[in-house]
Order: C-alpha cells, then sequence, then structure tokens
C-alpha cells in the first residue's frame, strides 16, 4: 500500500516538474515589438513578419474606399505590442472600392439625374452646357463614365447639358404705320412674343394701327423676346384687351349671286365696331370670333341691308 502511494506522489511530482520545465521553455524566447502591417501589401507583410521570427494569418476580406486592393486593413494583435517569436498576427486585407454600374441618363431630365446617383452612390461631376438642336433644353446630350460600365463607390458623373437651339438674333423690322395681325404674324415666324402695352384713340387710323414700338426698328433682338406696341383705336369700343371671345357662325342665304356681308358689333352711344366685311356666296357658312362685352349686340348686313341683329351670346345666326 505505502509503494503504491508513493508511485502516485512520484508521478505528481514528475508532472509539476515537467509543467514546469515546458513553461520556463516557452517564456525564454525572445521579446519581439509587433510590426505595423497595415497598408503594406501580403507580399511586403509576409517579408516582414519572416523578418521577425513570425507568421501571418488572412483573417478576413472587406471594401476599403482608403485602402488599395489585397493591402492589409488592420491586424491583431495591433503594432507596437510585444509578443514572442513564433507568434501569428491575424489580417484583415482589403477588397478595394465597392463597384457599382452606371446607369443610362441620355436624354433624361436634368432634374431627374441627382436622385439616380444618389441610389447607386455616385455624385455628379463636371457639368457642361451646350447648344443643341438633337436634345431639348435641360436632358443630358452625354454621359462620362458610359451607361452601363462599372465605377466604384463615390465616383463622379461628367455631363453634357442640352441648353436648347441656339438662339438666333434679328434686327427688329419697321412696323410703325402698319397693322398688328401683319406684325404678329411675322413676329410669330421670327419666335417672337408681340405685347400690345397701350390702345390710342386715334379716329384717322385704321383700328389696329401700330402707333410706336420697342425695341425701336434696327435694334437687335433675341428669339423669344418680347416686342411692345402702341397701337391705335378708333373709340372705346374697340378695347379688347381683357374680354372673352367665342365664335360666332352666320349662314349665308340661297341664291343666285355673290353679295356683300357685314358683321358689326354695337355699343352704347351709336358706336359700333366692323367686325368682318367682304363678298360671299350663297349658301356659305362664315365663322369669326366675337368679342363678349356688356351691353353689345351683333348686326349682319347683306349688301348694305340688316338681315338678323342679335346679342353677342349665341353661336349661331340662321
Amino acid at each position: 500500500m505505502l509503494k503504491y502511494i508513493a508511485g502516485i506522489l512520484g508521478l505528481a511530482l514528475l508532472g509539476v516538474l515537467l509543467g514546469w520545465v515546458m513553461v520556463s521553455f516557452s517564456l525564454s524566447g525572445n521579446n519581439i515589438s509587433t510590426p505595423d502591417l497595415t497598408g503594406l501589401s501580403l507580399i511586403e507583410a509576409m517579408k516582414r513578419v519572416e523578418s521577425k521570427k513570425l507568421y501571418l494569418q488572412l483573417r478576413a476580406e472587406q471594401f476599403d474606399q482608403g485602402v488599395p486592393r489585397d493591402h492589409i486593413v488592420s491586424q491583431d494583435p495591433a503594432a507596437g505590442v510585444d509578443i514572442k517569436e513564433g507568434r501569428t498576427i491575424y489580417v484583415i486585407i482589403s477588397k478595394g472600392h465597392e463597384e457599382t454600374y452606371v446607369p443610362d441618363f441620355v436624354n433624361q431630365p436634368w432634374r431627374e439625374v441627382e436622385p439616380y446617383l444618389a441610389q447607386a452612390s455616385l455624385g455628379i461631376g463636371l457639368i457642361t452646357r451646350v447648344h443643341t438642336d438633337r436634345f431639348e433644353r435641360d436632358r443630358v446630350v452625354a454621359q462620362q463614365p458610359l451607361a452601363g460600365t462599372t465605377a466604384m463607390i463615390g465616383d463622379k458623373v461628367n455631363f453634357l447639358v442640352s441648353l436648347g437651339e441656339r438662339s438666333r438674333f434679328y434686327e427688329v423690322p419697321d412696323w410703325i404705320g402698319r397693322n398688328v395681325s401683319e406684325c404678329r404674324t411675322t413676329a410669330a415666324r421670327m419666335k417672337l412674343r408681340v405685347e400690345v402695352t397701350d390702345r390710342t384713340i386715334v379716329p384717322e387710323y385704321p383700328s389696329g394701327t401700330i402707333l410706336n414700338q420697342k425695341p425701336l426698328p434696327g435694334h437687335q433682338i433675341r428669339e423669344g423676346d418680347i416686342i411692345s406696341l402702341v397701337i391705335s383705336r378708333k373709340s372705346r369700343l374697340e378695347d379688347m384687351r381683357d374680354v372673352d371671345y367665342f365664335p360666332f357662325t352666320y349662314y349665308v342665304p340661297a341664291g343666285l349671286f355673290p353679295k356683300e356681308l357685314r358683321i358689326v358689333l354695337s355699343g352704347p352711344g351709336n358706336e359700333e365696331l366692323e367686325l368682318l366685311k367682304r363678298e360671299v356666296l350663297p349658301e356659305e357658312k362664315v365663322q369669326i370670333l366675337v368679342p363678349k362685352q356688356e351691353n353689345t349686340y351683333l348686326k349682319v348686313y347683306l349688301n348694305n341691308e340688316v338681315v338678323a341683329s342679335e346679342e353677342p351670346t349665341r353661336r349661331d345666326m340662321p
């Protein structure tokens, strides 16, 4: 029995001695300050740890905007920590910038570009505006990078944006003394806007005669600009700036010969505004626009004889 107990105690003492020897052996290595591996390529990092009698092991990969692909993002243990020879340093390496597909913006309205760029994690780069007749104003003409190519998250896309057709310049015609309707027709062809700023009673001039204009004849004017006119009228009845118009239709009676048709708008004080005067054929359909004004009525003359008289509220007259 005593021999058995002595044997067990001997084995326990031997185990303690062996543990002490192993711990002493493990602590006998040289202390090394962990090298800084962040930002190094894998090859550079391996060379550096081998020179320190250490080992390198990859722990993970991740996208990183600030560290190039296959370069070290972080390490464990951190740089400057004292470790023993033969230890392993674990590293995370970069997969580089995360990529995204560039959307197609060509011919899209400019106001819709920024939201789609944000969805693709891209930004607006250089914007250049050009005149072109191929794209409407404020639409994208071209882009760089091209649609469908890949770009890195956060990259910027450059754009060419349309200003529309290049404006044309004209020399202002001399419209003084001419009728405003003729002026409007010419202005429409030149893509100019006409604005009547005043109507002056001048009985000796036909209604609608241009008395003054701005800009004056000979000045330069650009497409889309406004020409302001002062025109004549014979009475207050002719001031139609703020009235509505309605279509009026007259059917010429049957007969054998053409007749002279006059349509007149009559107002207070026996004032009259001639709306139409021309030769018409039997059974002809005549259509004009009539201004709606209070206390006025229409008169229709055939060969200077009144054939109809009506308040300007109906659309048709037999």
